[in-house]
């Protein structure tokens, strides 16, 4: 059986600034027996109340995602993708 170390350093760093390993969050399958509710919850919270809005307004928004590397984004693009779908409409640049 091997140790938590080999195991470890088999996988990618994501922490690793020349790392390039890229997720394409669209595409990806989260497991949702990993995910955890309270990372990023503000933020998701707060894209609720800004899709209300457009709801009752008709008047579009744009928001932007930035972070540093390693910080969630791409994983927090996937909540937001499975929870807001079918209520938004995503543009990645």
């Amino acid at each position: 059986m091997a140790s938590i170390d080999q195991i470890i350093q088999r996988e990618i760093n994501p922490f690793e600034p020349v790392t390039l390993y890229t997720i394409n969050f669209w595409q990806e399958q989260q497991n949702p027996s990993l995910n955890v509710d309270s990372i990023h919850q503000s933020i998701i919270s707060d894209i609720e109340v800004i899709l209300k809005q457009v709801a009752q307004e008709h008047h579009p928004r744009t928001l932007m995602l930035t972070g540093d590397s390693g910080s969630g984004k791409s994983y927090l693009l996937g909540r937001i993708k499975k929870l807001f779908n079918p209520k938004a409409f995503f543009c990645l640049y």
